[in-house]
């Protein structure tokens, strides 16, 4: 039941019915595992971009060779970071192209190992 429920939501790309699939398959191996955390970052994602909505002075993604390369939160009170923030106004269509692309990407591979695991039965 759990393989067939994760069959069905990876074909219709249904993230929260994937999430389910995933919290039932967790005890059928390592594999699982692994998707279900990648699955988690892509919650960071999200968050970052409502992050970003109520405090754009400390989140975005912060660099400057062989001191700081923050992708996130920062806490800027003993030094200002700010002057190193990278992407600016982008952050935000970023971090959404960063969430779709991840999401087609991580879904096609759990298919793809579901194929495998098919074929070698």
């Amino acid at each position: 039941m759990p393989k067939k429920k994760l069959k069905e939501s990876t074909k219709s790309f249904n993230p929260i019915g994937i999430f389910k699939a995933l919290i039932l398959n967790l005890g059928n191996g390592f594999s699982y595992v692994l998707f279900f955390i990648l699955y988690l970052l892509l919650f960071g994602f999200i968050f970052l971009i409502f992050a970003k909505i109520i405090d754009p002075q400390n989140v975005g993604c912060f660099y400057r060779p062989n001191d700081i390369f923050v992708l996130g939160k920062i806490n800027s009170s003993t030094i200002d970071y700010t002057q190193y923030e990278q992407v600016g106004n982008w952050f935000i269509p970023l971090m959404i192209g960063l969430t779709i692309i991840s999401f087609v990407i991580i879904t096609l591979l759990l298919r793809l190992k579901k194929t495998i695991n098919i074929q070698l039965k």
